[in-house]
């Protein structure tokens, strides 16, 4: 039906298609005090609905008027602002169908403050998505495309390349994948930039040392560390609790090998390898080479953690433990981990350090 009104409206000359756009200008800035036109009179086979009713006749006209233009109309040219434009927004999703507001989320494109015509796909989770886009807020974008990412798995790029980087990185470790791209570009368009690579290390970087995640998530971490080129940005501390508790992704990751990653904490390696490695653990087996490496460079710290006791061993895997947060667990949170150290250290004997 639009393409047909619109071969019709290129038949018109130039004068005719002027008249036109100003009737269409007219009606849609007038037509919530248009009159009632009762051209049926008393026949109604259902009873009217007043809100559908309104929203058809003006989302019908808004869109004929975006067709005709033959490229982007400036908003201000069909509405009087964009409180004016946000209620029609809310006229439509109120008044039409799921179905009809859907179409309309695909059939109109918003860029700045320009309209036009496009061809998005739309489903019932991405529809405030779109709906945002088109009110032109970033911010309920940017909501909308986490919780996409979070709750749904579906990945959106907004054109952002933070955000979308972001909604993409927690669709993908939180296991939901495929993720699905309602970007109209073609994928892989969209590079990340140093400052967003910084912020996305940083964020995975807490979790590494909070949550201290299972296998697959520590996988997935880790392999979008090496993608984004931050794993050597990571805190030695924090990639050494996790590798010595889930030593089996080395074998995955071969990056992991290098002993330049942990020099730095060399004498936290070695500690952590034989406090939470299990003897002749064999899942280990691709990272006690690594620890070989770091004892030749401090083989005073392999001698002290190889004499330690199987109870102060037992305390540096509670402290491990303790770091982790757990929203369904009762015990002392992270922030006390300092107070948690102390007492511990005391434990193993060294009651007379300063704090």
């Amino acid at each position: 039906m639009l393409s047909f009104f619109r071969s019709l409206f290129t038949g018109l000359d130039r004068a005719e298609r002027d008249d036109v756009v100003r009737v269409l200008d007219f009606v849609i800035r007038n037509h919530r005090t248009r009159p009632s036109l009762d051209l049926l009179g008393a026949y109604r086979p259902t009873k009217p609905d007043l809100v559908n009713g309104l929203a058809c006749y003006s989302a019908n006209l808004v869109l004929i008027r975006i067709l005709i233009a033959g490229g982007p109309v400036p908003v201000g040219e069909i509405v009087r602002d964009d409180d004016e434009w946000a209620s029609a927004l809310a006229l439509w999703k109120a008044g039409l169908r799921a179905d009809g507001w859907h179409a309309m989320l695909t059939w109109i494109e918003r860029a700045g403050d320009h309209l036009g015509t496009g061809q998005v796909a739309v489903s019932p989770e991405t529809a405030d998505y779109r709906h945002a886009a088109l009110l032109n807020d970033a911010a309920a974008q940017a909501r909308s495309a986490f919780g996409l990412a979070l709750h749904d798995g579906i990945a959106v790029d907004i054109g952002r390349s933070g955000v979308s980087l972001l909604a993409t990185l927690i669709a993908d470790l939180t296991g939901r994948t495929p993720p699905v791209d309602m970007s109209t570009d073609p994928p892989g368009t969209t590079e990340t930039d140093p400052t967003t690579a910084r912020l996305i290390a940083s964020v995975l970087e807490r979790l590494l040392l909070s949550w201290q995640p299972d296998s697959d998530f520590l996988h997935g971490y880790l392999s979008v560390l090496l993608g984004l080129d931050q794993l050597k940005e990571i805190d030695a501390t924090a990639l050494l609790l996790n590798i010595c508790r889930r030593p089996q992704v080395i074998g995955n990751l071969p990056a992991l090998r290098d002993p330049d990653l942990y020099r730095e904490a060399a004498d936290l390696a070695i500690l952590l390898a034989h406090c939470l490695l299990p003897a002749g653990e064999t899942q280990a087996e691709d990272w006690w080479p690594v620890i070989a490496v770091l004892a030749e460079q401090r083989p005073e710290t392999e001698t002290v953690v190889k004499a330690m006791s199987e109870e102060a061993k037992a305390l540096v895997r509670h402290l491990v433990a303790s770091m982790r947060e757990d929203p369904n667990s009762d015990e002392t949170r992270p922030s006390n981990l300092r107070d948690r150290s102390y007492e511990l250290w005391d434990k193993l004997g060294n009651r007379d350090q300063k704090r």
